[in-house]
């Protein structure tokens, strides 16, 4: 799978703290073949391409899903 500089995943569950919204953003990028390693609770490192995970909760059809967003960060921020 190619990396993009941001990309967008909605999860099926609902996480309510950061530790287990990375773990389960860890998870589901492992499962899609894509190898990445958790920095913190707010950054992982995907391929070898460090990432910045932010979360956002939006209404699809009146019932609210939790979305996260990774994006690229520059690269003077190795993994």
């Amino acid at each position: 799978m190619q990396l993009k500089d941001r990309m967008e995943i909605i999860l099926e569950e609902r996480y309510f703290g950061m530790p287990e919204l990375c773990a389960a953003v860890v998870h589901h990028l492992q499962a899609q073949g894509i190898v990445v390693q958790p920095i913190d609770s707010y950054s992982l490192c995907l391929n070898d391409i460090r990432y910045e995970l932010r979360e956002n909760n939006v209404s699809m059809g009146g019932v609210p899903v939790q979305r996260v967003l990774l994006r690229k960060v520059t690269a003077e921020s190795p993994c």
